[in-house]
Parts: structure tokens; C-alpha cells; sequence
């Protein structure tokens, strides 16, 4: 229809923007003209209606994008958690693990913390901080052995140092529920990421309370005090209440008018105090939250409003310059070209860090988002594409044909075959003839995702034991078949039969100390009981022939016998700990206790000890040992007090996971570099000269049965605690 028009037209004005866009309006302004008053009134309506989808339409991408991100955290949580460095449960090579990843996770990616679960404190992370507490992590008892590994906890936002404004992602470690990954964001960095148009726009997001938790007008560097990004927003005309009245498979996005002015909290907290404006919303149901998009009235629907109020003269005006507002758009409109262009050729030439931003509302300004995604989406793809290269897991994609399509360049590290060697060949070809039925039978099975073992050889003609995951890929158009994923766990195989052979060592080990321990009991006894009958025989018949000095060397070889005698029967009790121990059965320690007082009574008399104790709950526990236990640290706070009667109270902590007993005396106390070796056997802390130094190591060996630790804490001269747990799960 055109045609003829663009013939007769020279080329120099078919070139020019301003040219072309000044005569389309002479003409377009001589048919509104025409037209006149009698459409203004639809043509506002219309207007209404596409700023209000606008709005809408605005609020829905920066909702949809804040939950790509949310998702994506979550995932990156599962990421974290699968790799064999976190498994390995080394705190320094997760340490710099956590912070070698870092520069691939997000701008708002404020940390990463590795946790013991048990106990709440921080192993290894990109921060230096102990545990939760110190790093303000709220009610951090959640974060416990109970975590699901399919879905990791989020949390409210909360401020860190009364500064910074955050939500955390906790996910167990695979395997290991006393272990989590804690990725944290910053939503103040992330609401950067809203767009931007100075001050007739704001974009919000609300949590659950109606607080204020990110902001495009915030700064986390120089920007509103935190005590305005956390106030409650007013929800003065049921904008909060209207997005969360939506019924789930609705869509959660929308907008409306407001006649009047924002709140308070807004005017002067953001500086956004228009006389009317226009908000489109966006509903998170799963957290609660609303994003908001704020525009004033004036901007959102321009001069046409104006048309609305004064009509006619409006359009009279018009059609005298909408050939020069045309000219002007042309020339803007050129000038946006020419610069989207230029910016396009940058990402043609490999720069993906152009700024795309606009503050167009238009469809060049939508043009220019529409670039800004692909952009992003680019680099996901690379960065995504890069993740693959480095990673340590095996990734092969196999078509329907069984054939390799793709291999991963960790193909070279795991099987010595370079990924261009294996594309195009048979997955089965490199299989081990055992197990090609199980890998022939997954890439068929309609199972999605199989866990498949098998061993594939590798260039070198040496069979790798391989561990993963069998996934038929059908939902995306660039992956197509099916994926492989695995590791290598020949090493850990290999450390299974080691570990194997080191437990049937320690059972052969085990029957020798048995014969010892029956040895110790018989031969060696009877020989020391006859050098005590003859040294006494000895003394009793010539000790008035022997000098002093001589009777004095007869003392001294008795004395030596009987320690020997203590000594073999430590030794023997230290050896029976496991092998003659009893059952793990229902018991109350305040019995136990009592008894052991009752034992210990002519001690505690002669010495005037003071012994109190706290209120003990039944616990499963072998009685006799834990008896034991309790007897010789009693007996040896006793025998240690010093000058001042010994004042003993033994105390009593329940923890999430085991019992805490603790023996505190008012002793000569235990000096710090003498406070580990004294639970080794045969070692005496310096100055000690009874006892055989085989109490205490009984203790530990006791403890350890029970799944639990001993150590002890000590200020000498003033006091000695002994502390030791008792594993709930014995």
C-alpha cells in the first residue's frame, strides 16, 4: 500500500529518520485532526489500559526475576553440598573451595558458610566468624541433623550488624546431616538490580509483615538507612491485600490507580510524593512477599491526560506541531537506533558487560530489555558452559543410538581420552563386559533420573569404577538423549578394601590382647604374689638380723611388687573395657553415683570431702562402666584436693545430641601442657607419684565406648573439671 508513497519520495528522505518521522506526523496530525475530539476519549481509555498492563507487565519481569534468582540460590545450595570437596569434610580445602567458587556466584552473594549442624558453629566459609551466633544468624537452632537435603530451609530476612539486610539458604551435606551449606544474599545488593528512573519511580518489595526488605533507591554503600528499608509500608489502599487475594494459578501480577498521595513512609523516606501514580504488583505466594512497582501519574500516562482535560485545544495544537514533535522523535528515535547498533556490535565482538540501561518506556526502551536479557542469558550460558569445562564429575551425552554426542573436557583427567576421541564412538565400547547390561538398561529405562555404578576403562587399559546419575533429557532444545553424570570412586573403593583389611587386623589384634589380658591375670600374677610371700617371709624371719638400711631395700622391692600388681590389674581392666563389657541398658546415674559414694566412704570420711551433685535423668549406658568412670575421677578429685578439705560437685548439661557429665573439685589443679597426655595410659600428670596412670586412660577407653569425649579443664592452684559426654544414640 506503501509503495507508491516510498517511490515518489526522494532517498534522501526515505534515509532520514527525522524526515520520515516529521511528514508520518504532519499526516497523522491532520487525521486526529480530522477525527478530532470525538476519539480522545477512547484513545485515553486505551492508554489507561496499556499503562496499566504496562505496570503490570514491569512488575511481573522484576518478580519473575527475583524468583529465577531465588531458585537459583537454592540450587547453587544443592551444587555446593554434591561436590566431593565438601564431602571430604576438610575444613581448609572447603575453605578454599567456598572461596574459589565465590567469584562465580552472584554480585549479591554476601557469604558461604560451612556448619556442624550439631553444634552450630562455622567450620569453613568466606568470613571470619565462629559460629551463628556471632554472625547474627537468627534462631540458629533450626539449623540442626533434621535439615531436608531435597529442600533446603530459607529464612526471613534479617539484618547482620545492624547493617546489612539478608536471607539464608541452609541445605545438609549429602550424607552427612550433621554438616550444611549456608549461602546468604544480600537483598540490598539484588535490589540494584531493579530499574532505576530516578525519582517519579520506586520499585519495593514487601515480606509477610509489610516490611520494606529491598529497594531500588537503596545503596548498600552511601544510600536510606536501614531503619527505613525495614519500616512497615501502610497498606493505605489495599494494594497488599488486592495482590495477596490472588487464588494460586492465577496470574500473580496487576495494577491499579491511585488518586492520592503515597504514605509518609514513602514522601520522605524515598522522596516519592507525586499527587496521584499508578502501581503495578507482583505476588510471591510461597514467601509471602510483594514486589511493587511505583510510578507517578504524570509519567505513566503523559500528555495524554492533558488531551483528556482540555480536548479540542489540545488537538488543534496538535496538528500545528506533531510535524516537529515527529521530527524530534525521529531524531531521538535515530539517535537510540544508532547507539543500540553500536552496543550490539560490542556483543558481537564478545563484550558482555554493555549497559543496556534506558529510561525508555517505549519500544525501543523494550528493545533495549529485550537485549539486556539476551545478554544475560548469553552469559549464563558461558558461564554455565565454563562450570562444565572445570568440572571434576564425567558428563556424556549419548543419543538414541547409544552413540557419544558430547563428552566433558574431565574425560582427559578421569580416562585419559580426550573429548574429541570419544565423540561419535559407543558409550558400551569403553564398558566393562559385566556391566554393559546395567548401562545398556539405564539409557533405555524410563526411570528418571537412575543411579547407576559401573566400571568403563580408560586409555591407559585400567578399569575406573564410575558412580552417577542416568538422566533422559527431553524438555530442552539443546540437550537432547540422554545425560550422564558421574564420579570417580575407584580410590574410594580401593580404601574401602584397605579399611576392610585394617578391621580384620584390629580382630586379630583384638583376640592378641585377649591372651594378654588372660596371661596378665594368671602367669604374671603368681609370680609376683611368690616375690611378695618371700620378701615378707624375709622381712618377718631376718629383718632383726638386717640392718636399716637393708630392711629398707626389702620395703622398697615390696612396694615395687604391689605397683606391679596394680599395674597389671590397670592393664587388665584397660583391655576388658570392650571386650568384657556389658549392655547398653536404661539407668539412673544418681543410683550409680550413690553407690559409688558408698564405696568411697572411709576416703571421703578421713579427708572431710564435701561431694553435691546435680538431678540426673535416666540414660542408656553400661552401668558398671559408667560406675567406673565416676570412681576414679571422684577417687583422684579426692586424693588431689591439697591442703583445703576437697569440695566436689559433679554437674550435669543435656545437649541436642548426648549428655554432659562434669566432676569439678577445688584442687591443686593440672598444668595446661600436662592436661592432654594424662588420659594417654601410663602417663601421671608431673609431681604424682601414686597411682599407675592407667585410670584415666580407662575412662577415655569407657567414654569412647559410649560414643562420647573426656577432657578436662584446669587452673592451678585453684580448680580441676573433668567433663564427659554419653551419646544419646548409644
Amino acid at each position: 500500500m506503501f509503495d507508491p508513497i516510498r517511490r515518489i519520495l526522494p532517498d534522501k528522505v526515505r534515509r532520514s529518520y527525522v524526515l520520515k518521522f516529521g511528514l508520518a506526523f504532519l499526516f497523522l496530525g491532520t487525521l486526529v485532526g480530522s477525527i478530532g475530539y470525538l476519539t480522545t476519549t477512547e484513545m485515553t481509555a486505551a492508554v489507561e489500559r496499556n499503562v496499566m498492563q504496562e505496570h503490570a507487565t514491569v512488575a511481573a519481569e522484576e518478580g519473575r526475576n527475583f524468583r529465577t534468582w531465588h531458585e537459583q540460590n537454592k540450587r547453587l545450595t544443592g551444587v555446593l553440598t554434591a561436590t566431593d570437596v565438601v564431602r571430604n569434610r576438610d575444613p581448609e580445602a572447603i575453605q578454599r573451595h567456598l572461596r574459589q567458587q565465590l567469584v562465580f556466584f552472584p554480585d549479591a552473594t554476601h557469604s558461604i558458610d560451612y556448619v556442624n549442624t550439631t553444634n552450630n558453629r562455622i567450620l569453613a566459609g568466606t568470613r571470619e566468624v565462629d559460629t551463628l551466633q556471632t554472625a547474627d544468624f537468627p534462631d540458629s537452632s533450626r539449623v540442626n541433623t533434621n535439615l531436608d537435603p531435597a529442600e533446603p530451609l530459607v529464612t526471613e530476612p534479617y539484618l547482620i550488624n545492624n547493617k546489612t539486610l539478608v536471607i539464608s539458604y541452609v541445605r545438609p551435606v549429602s550424607g552427612q546431616p550433621e554438616r550444611a551449606i549456608i549461602l546468604t544474599m544480600d537483598l540490598g545488593a539484588y535490589g540494584q538490580n531493579f530499574r532505576t528512573h530516578g525519582r517519579s519511580e520506586l520499585t519495593l518489595v514487601v515480606d509477610s509483615a509489610n516490611r520494606i526488605i529491598m529497594s531500588d533507591e537503596f545503596d548498600p554503600r552511601y544510600g536510606v538507612e536501614y531503619g527505613q528499608i525495614f519500616e512497615r509500608l501502610p497498606d493505605q489502599h489495599g494494594i497488599l491485600q488486592t495482590a495477596r487475594s490472588i487464588d494460586p494459578g492465577e496470574d500473580p501480577s496487576g495494577a491499579m490507580e491511585v488518586g492520592d498521595r503515597p504514605s509518609e513512609l514513602l514522601s520522605d523516606g524515598y522522596g516519592f510524593n507525586p499527587d496521584g501514580y499508578v502501581v503495578g504488583y507482583y505476588y510471591f505466594p510461597d514467601q509471602d512477599w510483594v514486589l511493587l512497582f511505583y510510578q507517578s501519574t504524570v509519567d505513566s500516562y503523559g500528555f495524554v491526560r492533558a488531551v483528556q482535560q482540555y480536548g479540542t485545544l489540545v488537538t488543534v495544537v496538535s496538528v500545528l506541531l506533531i510535524g516537529v514533535v515527529g521530527a524530534i522523535l525521529g531524531r531521538n528515535t535515530a539517535v537510540a537506533v544508532d547507539r543500540l547498533t553500536r552496543k550490539a556490535g560490542r556483543i558481537e565482538s564478545g563484550d558482555f558487560d554493555v549497559d543496556f540501561e534506558t529510561n525508555r518506556i517505549d519500544n525501543i526502551g523494550q528493545l533495549y530489555r529485550a537485549f539486556n536479557e539476551m545478554q544475560c542469558t548469553i552469559r549464563e550460558h558461558l558461564r554455565a558452559s565454563a562450570l562444565i569445562d572445570n568440572a571434576s564429575d564425567l558428563i556424556t551425552q549419548v543419543d538414541e543410538n547409544g552413540d557419544i554426542t558430547f563428552q566433558s573436557p574431565s574425560s582427559h583427567a578421569i580416562l585419559g581420552y580426550d573429548p574429541e576421541q570419544m565423540d561419535g564412538t559407543p558409550l558400551l565400547s569403553y564398558v566393562h563386559p559385566d556391566d554393559k547390561s546395567t548401562v545398556d538398561s539405564a539409557l533405555s529405562d524410563d526411570e528418571n533420573p537412575r543411579r547407576i555404578e559401573f566400571r568403563m576403562q580408560d586409555a591407559d587399559g585400567d578399569w575406573r569404577v564410575l558412580e552417577g546419575t542416568c538422566e533422559k533429557v527431553t524438555d530442552n532444545p539443546f540437550v537432547t538423549g540422554v545425560v550422564v553424570t558421574c564420579h570417580d570412586i575407584t580410590d574410594r573403593i580401593e580404601r574401602q578394601a584397605e579399611l576392610e583389611e585394617t578391621k580384620r587386623e584390629l580382630e586379630r589384634s583384638n583376640e592378641a590382647l585377649q591372651q594378654f589380658a588372660y596371661i596378665a591375670s594368671h602367669d604374671l600374677q603368681e609370680p609376683l604374689r611368690m616375690v611378695s610371700s618371700y620378701l615378707d617371709l624375709l622381712s618377718s624371719e631376718y629383718g632383726d638380723r638386717l640392718d636399716e638400711e637393708a630392711n629398707e631395700y626389702i620395703e622398697f622391692a615390696v612396694d615395687g611388687a604391689e605397683r606391679m600388681r596394680n599395674m597389671i590389674d590397670g592393664l587388665l581392666t584397660y583391655s576388658r573395657v570392650k571386650t568384657r563389657a556389658g549392655d547398653f541398658e536404661p539407668i539412673d546415674p544418681n543410683e550409680v553415683i550413690d553407690d559409688v559414694c558408698l564405696d568411697l566412704k572411709l576416703l571421703i570420711e578421713n579427708e572431710d570431702a564435701t561431694i553435691t551433685t546435680d538431678s540426673f535423668p535416666t540414660i542408656r549406658a553400661d552401668e558398671n562402666q559408667l560406675r567406673q568412670v565416676f570412681q576414679n575421677l571422684i577417687k583422684n578429685a579426692i586424693e588431689h584436693a591439697g591442703e583445703d578439705p576437697p569440695e566436689i560437685h559433679i554437674g550435669f548439661t543435656e545437649l541436642p545430641d548426648a549428655y554432659r557429665f562434669s566432676v569439678e573439685d577445688n584442687g591443686v589443679g593440672i598444668p595446661e601442657n600436662q592436661q592432654e597426655k594424662i588420659f594417654e595410659i601410663f602417663e601421671q600428670a608431673s609431681g604424682e607419684e601414686s597411682g599407675t596412670g592407667i585410670g584415666l586412660a580407662v575412662c577415655k577407653r569407657i567414654v569412647e565406648r559410649h560414643g562420647g569425649d573426656i577432657w578436662v579443664e584446669s587452673s592451678v592452684g585453684k580448680q580441676t573439671t573433668f567433663y564427659f559426654t554419653i551419646s544419646k544414640q548409644n
